[in-house]
């Protein structure tokens, strides 16, 4: 028999983005650059802490709470490049600089269930993906008899969990 030290779960996933515009890529570099630095730690008092990221993908996950653990992006040798032509041509493209349009992003995720995790018997309250209980979407791929359990002790467990984990005014 196996005898478990602790439970993780990863999710990995990758994605690409394109700016269709000059008008979009600020946009999508602020956005690329907000995302890396949920990885990176927050001080306070002199100490680190992690970031805890809510993830919504579809609705096979939706604001699951968890921890950015790697993330990474590669620009493929086929991306267009947006090359900011200002002199000698007299351009207009002095505020734009000299940046891929294409990115491949790649990122590892752990989710900080709040539930606990366990083996499925077909009658499950809680599910390891999603909907969220607070959306109050019925989840199809739990049995029927089961949703209503599930929204009210996924609801319970959420309202506990927001509690601990929002920020103190």
């Amino acid at each position: 028999m196996y005898s478990y030290t602790g439970f993780t779960r990863d999710i990995s996933l990758s994605f690409e983005v394109y700016p269709q515009s000059r008008v979009e890529m600020k946009s999508m570099y602020q956005k690329l650059n907000y995302l890396a630095s949920t990885t990176t730690p927050d001080y306070e008092g002199g100490y680190m802490k992690g970031n805890i990221t809510r993830l919504t993908i579809g609705s096979y996950l939706y604001r699951v709470p968890g921890v950015i653990t790697n993330l990474s992006y590669e620009i493929p040798a086929e991306s267009p490049w947006e090359i900011a032509f200002d002199e000698p041509e007299g351009g207009d493209s002095k505020d734009m600089l000299e940046t891929p349009k294409h990115f491949k992003v790649n990122l590892s995720f752990t989710p900080l269930h709040n539930f606990v995790p366990q083996l499925s018997t077909g009658n499950d309250t809680n599910a390891l993906i999603t909907p969220d209980a607070t959306t109050k979407q019925t989840n199809h791929y739990l049995e029927d008899n089961a949703i209503a359990d599930s929204l009210k002790t996924a609801t319970d467990a959420y309202k506990k969990f927001s509690k601990t984990t929002e920020p103190q005014n």
